[in-house]
């Protein structure tokens, strides 16, 4: 267990702002309050993953690595320890990890107590740019624990692209945090490509004010344990939120993955989409909650999942909720779990291709959507090569 001395030890060397100290104390403190989640959903689903290399982490050997490949002109990049720096610092002391769940999870508190590795990027008012920001955080020999906190002024619009790849046997957490301003769009596609011994903690959260839009596509391939959460909040009208997931899980690969939407606001829109191919022993827990508080007059909200099972061994469990407080509301939700469909290897053979390829060729196209959106051609086409790879 890390003593509060180390975090101390670690913020001081730093040399980080007295109100990020003051979060990342916080953060620690409840992080020794809370029991570790226990991955057990009731009737009999479940994950056991292994959080013995989340507890080892040592704040004071992690490394920096996060990396900008593209930075579209006009956007502001800084580290997070030198936000007081910027012109959005009396912003940025309110709303870092504000939409972190840290007093509810101890992973999630973990994560906010030790990151070393942390961007703040600053989208001005009105700015538009047809090309996105893409950031690549490498997951070696070592642990990282990265942060990047964007901030989308009114009418401004943003694409990121964040690239996590890596193969050691390592555990590490990403987070991100938007902050979207009225009129504000901002689209994120987070592209992994992991080792099959790499454990990874997705920390992904969004606010929208009026009639702003956020985002969420994720490709995730690979890795021994996967812990993806990515939450909306549509907190003033006219707000749109969506989250897009594409996975791929083989050998005894065990995925958790969160996704939510809250409309807190009248006549505001969500879509949550999953579509997911599993193999050998792979078993995934797919939550998708749909949150309609009493504010919500007018809001119209959807989630569906679509897994298809490519072994007798892979295991689906969907869990949709739907939490609504409002009678004037559209929700609805929708899960499929099953094998390839048989009229669709039928057709693919009566062209001339053999039953193995014709498989291969039905699961890709079953996650491609997702790949195809991921605005840079890099990302694209080295995760369309990944999914080959991964179906040969």
């Amino acid at each position: 267990m890390i003593p509060l001395e180390t975090i101390q030890v670690f913020s001081e060397r730093m040399n980080e702002p007295r109100v990020l100290r003051d979060k990342r104390l916080h953060a620690f403190s409840e992080f020794e309050r809370l029991d570790l989640p226990t991955f057990t959903y009731g009737l009999g689903v479940g994950l056991a993953p292994e959080l013995t290399a989340f507890l080892d982490i040592d704040p004071r050997e992690l490394r920096s690595a996060m990396r900008t490949l593209q930075v579209p002109a006009g956007v502001t990049i800084l580290p997070l320890t030198q936000f007081e720096q910027s012109s959005v610092a009396t912003t940025v002391s309110s709303v870092f990890q504000s939409q972190l769940p840290v007093s509810d999870d101890a992973l999630v508190a973990l994560h906010a107590a030790t990151w070393n590795d942390g961007l703040l990027v600053v989208v001005p008012p009105s700015h538009t740019s047809a090309d996105p920001l893409v950031l690549d955080v490498p997951l070696g020999e070592e642990s990282r624990i990265a942060h990047v906190l964007v901030l989308a002024e009114s009418a401004s619009s943003l694409e990121l692209v964040l690239r996590l790849s890596g193969g050691a046997e390592q555990a590490h957490s990403v987070g991100l945090e938007i902050v979207a301003r009225e009129d504000a769009h901002v689209s994120v596609s987070t592209a992994t490509d992991l080792g099959s011994k790499t454990t990874l903690q997705l920390l992904q959260y969004g606010r929208a004010a009026h009639n702003a839009q956020i985002a969420f596509r994720t490709a995730s391939f690979g890795g021994s344990f996967i812990r993806d959460i990515t939450h909306v909040e549509l907190h003033e009208a006219g707000a749109q939120g969506s989250v897009d997931a594409a996975f791929f899980g083989g050998e005894a690969m065990q995925l958790d993955l969160h996704s939510s939407v809250t409309h807190d606001a009248p006549h505001t829109t969500s879509l949550q989409t999953s579509k997911g191919l599993l193999q050998g022993g792979a078993h995934c827990v797919q939550h998708q909650t749909i949150g309609i508080t009493q504010h919500g007059a007018g809001s119209d909200a959807r989630e569906e999942t679509r897994t298809l099972l490519l072994s007798d061994e892979a295991k689906m469990s969907p869990i949709p909720i739907l939490e609504v407080e409002h009678d004037d509301v559209s929700a609805s939700h929708a899960a499929s779990t099953g094998r390839i469909d048989q009229e669709a290897l039928f057709y693919a053979q009566s062209r001339g291709i053999g039953y193995e390829e014709a498989v291969r060729e039905i699961a890709a196209g079953h996650l491609s959507p997702v790949i195809d959106a991921i605005p840079y051609d890099d990302v694209r086409n080295l995760m369309h090569d990944r999914l080959s790879q991964r179906l040969a």
